[in-house]
């Protein structure tokens, strides 16, 4: 919805003539993001021939974040009728079908695409007229959307800033200790000296007396225990 190409399209006659004009949300104009409609033509972006048509009378523009286009007057001393409703001041959301009156020239919205009407906001919305000199303030579900999505950016920080705390913190020590072992080392009792040699020695005979090997027994070296005791 946010890429799509917003227009209100305006029908009026005008010199006997049906005229037309469609104004786009991101159309270029004299004045960014407003189209202004009035008499003179160095001020105003449509201009209107007929002389109850005030010089600078009257801007539309398309207000982004509550998807619509509004009429703004900016002429208190002449001032337009909106759907039967004078706009002394501010702005007032225009719909397809609304009737638009400068001076004695009828202006009439024939198409907004999309299409977006204001009976379903109205229905939803509180109206507070305490606020904004008087004016109705209209709390509208794009609010609603809004605070959704704070939440939803609220609850990614928090859980990023966990992630990021746990991935910081020093690890936990272990506080059990296994208890470390010694594997046993074997070697070779000579039968003559009773001396222990490495069992690559059993070929060559016992360094300290010379004696055979063959028949040495095999013993363990660090808990001095011989083989056969361990079976």
């Amino acid at each position: 919805m946010a890429n799509n190409m917003h227009e209100l399209t305006l029908r009026w006659v005008e010199v006997g003539e049906i005229r037309t004009q469609t104004i786009w949300d991101r159309q270029p104009s004299k004045n960014s993001g407003r189209v202004r409609i009035g008499r003179d033509p160095t001020r105003c972006d449509i201009v209107l021939l007929h002389p109850t048509v005030s010089g600078l009378h009257v801007e539309i523009f398309y207000y982004r974040k509550r998807n619509y286009f509004y009429l703004r007057n900016l002429r208190h001393s002449n001032p337009p009728k909106v759907d039967g409703k004078r706009l002394y001041e501010g702005e007032v959301i225009l719909n397809e079908g609304s009737i638009i009156y400068l001076g004695k020239v009828k202006i009439k919205v024939i198409a907004i695409d999309p299409i977006i009407s204001s009976n379903l906001l109205l229905s939803e919305a509180r109206i507070d007229r305490e606020r904004n000199n008087g004016r109705p303030v209209l709390k509208q579900r794009v609010a609603k959307q809004k605070m959704a999505g704070r939440e939803k950016r609220l609850v990614r920080r928090s859980r990023y800033a966990h992630a990021i705390n746990y991935a910081l913190a020093e690890p936990k020590r272990l506080t059990c200790r296994r208890e470390r072992r010694l594997l046993p080392t074997y070697g070779l009792e000579c039968p003559h000296c009773q001396k222990i040699s490495p069992l690559k020695l059993m070929e060559f005979g016992c360094p300290w007396c010379g004696a055979s090997l063959s028949e040495a027994k095999c013993v363990d070296i660090i808990h001095n225990k011989s083989f056969e005791e361990k079976l």
